[in-house]
């Protein structure tokens, strides 16, 4: 079996571990990185260089390309329906540069990862898809009619454990467990029963549990000046994947996540309030962002103030509007952001800290982007509504919505869906018995990703979906010809 990881970011030390276990197995390991840092780690770690494709700026600005190399990216747009164009703006980086020089490190991924592909009859590509090189290669996957890829996220509910999904966006498991909901063993029920119970008594997914508000201190002046003398100046050169100053002022702003923070603490009591006793409300959660979850699970709605605005321009006279801000995402909107969302009619911004389980069981319907708290909502029964295609709307009181406007008339017009308890303990099983244990949380975030204990579980998760593929490779040339 032949994988490649594709990395551009902190989780490049773990995919990297993560290969040299499934290396010691058996499997032919191969790497897609940005960065030369990345390529010292991994052939370091006893990778041979020609199973390592380096995606690096100045090759891609001084890539050439022919008509042919034009017409048959177009070719592969055409066949597969995906747009590069529609991956530029789900890539952070990608889409707040130059259009042509976006296009042209498009172009270049495209041969380059092809031709990488192809050479070495990959079967498995595993990686974040939220930008451009993953997203082409899924898109490559899919021309071939053949090979799986893998985007591991982990499980959205209290439980240290991870999910490989089969596409860009948190749909469909890779079925390495249970085929069905109604396949679903004693054992896997009753570890359902178990999560129902942990968030019907407030437990987080591990993530949203831990305290991350940011602080300005010497460790935040470490950071800044790091990223303007070594990332910014350095790193960017050749790493698309990194931000440079222009992003660090203009585009990502990473850089005021802990400024903004304070100037919303400063102005806490008048941006945030708590809601109305015995008001009706509608509850939206916004998400954090930038993030896979609104660039890629729902791409025409990166704008929460927009969202809201159309969203609650369709609801009913008699029913608010809260709208909770994401405790982890303080600071990445700023208060000017947050008070143009606040002076919308019939909208009240809620405290990020007021308990949303609370919020939840009292309100009239939840509806998120792709949030957990539609997850959270569904396990609880209440009505949810989504603007994505994400897996939670399988839950019995979930439907989709494919535009904010949609809203107010799905509460009027449309009956509320009947509440399944057993449907639903047998979903959750089936997400339970396709998940696996362990983390793939960045090492930074959570330092045991990189023990061997949990590197031994993710190379099981990868070991599990081998086990369910076909041993012959067979490239995309070989088939056409045959």
């Amino acid at each position: 079996m032949n994988i490649a990881f594709l990395s551009n970011w902190e989780r490049t030390d773990t995919w990297i571990a993560v290969g040299a276990e499934l290396a010691r197995r058996g499997t032919n390991v191969f790497f897609v990185v940005t960065r030369d840092e990345y390529v010292a780690k991994a052939m370091a770690a006893g990778v041979d260089r020609s199973r390592i494709l380096w995606l690096n700026r100045s090759a891609a600005e001084q890539a050439q390309f022919s008509q042919q190399d034009i017409e048959l990216l177009e070719h592969y747009e055409y066949a597969t329906g995906e747009r590069v164009r529609n991956f530029i703006l789900m890539d952070r980086f990608m889409r707040s540069e130059r259009q042509d020089w976006a296009m042209q490190y498009s172009r270049y991924v495209f041969r380059e990862l092809l031709q990488f592909l192809e050479d070495n009859k990959i079967d498995v590509v595993s990686g974040q898809p939220d930008n451009i090189p993953d997203l082409i290669a899924l898109m490559i996957l899919r021309f071939r009619g053949r090979g799986k890829y893998a985007a591991p996220f982990e499980f959205r509910l209290p439980e240290k454990r991870f999910v490989l999904w089969d596409s860009a966006i948190e749909q469909t498991p890779h079925i390495t467990g249970a085929r069905t909901p109604d396949d679903v063993t004693p054992d896997e029920l009753e570890a359902a029963r178990r999560l129902r119970k942990r968030v019907r008594e407030g437990g987080k997914q591990r993530m949203l549990s831990q305290d991350q508000q940011p602080r300005i201190g010497a460790s935040y002046l470490q950071r800044l000046a790091r990223g303007f003398f070594y990332r910014a100046l350095v790193v960017s050169r050749h790493d698309v994947y990194m931000y440079n100053l222009r992003s660090i002022f203009f585009d990502l702003k990473y850089h005021m996540i802990a400024i903004n923070y304070r100037l919303t603490r400063l102005l806490w009591r008048w941006i945030f309030e708590r809601g109305k006793d015995g008001e009706r409300f509608v509850l939206f959660t916004l998400n954090y962002a930038p993030e896979h979850t609104i660039d890629v699970e729902a791409p025409h709605f990166v704008s929460p103030l927009e969202t809201v605005r159309n969203m609650v321009r369709s609801m009913p006279s008699d029913i608010a509007l809260y709208v909770k801000e994401h405790p982890n995402a303080l600071g990445i909107r700023g208060p000017g952001e947050l008070f143009r969302i606040k002076r919308l009619p019939g909208v009240r911004l809620i405290d990020p800290f007021v308990d949303s389980h609370d919020l939840i069981k009292r309100a009239e319907a939840v509806v998120t982007l792709s949030g957990t708290a539609s997850l959270e909502a569904a396990i609880y029964g209440k009505r949810t509504i989504l603007l994505s295609d994400i897996f939670i709307k399988n839950f019995s009181t979930c439907e989709r919505a494919s535009a904010p406007w949609e809203i107010g008339d799905l509460l009027l017009r449309k009956p509320e869906r009947e509440y399944s308890e057993e449907r639903d303990l047998r979903y959750l099983a089936f997400l339970y018995s396709n998940s696996h244990p362990g983390t793939v949380i960045e090492p930074l975030t959570d330092p045991s990703s990189l023990g061997p204990e949990n590197v031994g579980l993710v190379a099981d998760a990868y070991s599990r979906l081998f086990a369910t593929m076909p041993r012959e490779s067979t490239s995309s040339a070989e088939m056409v010809a045959g």
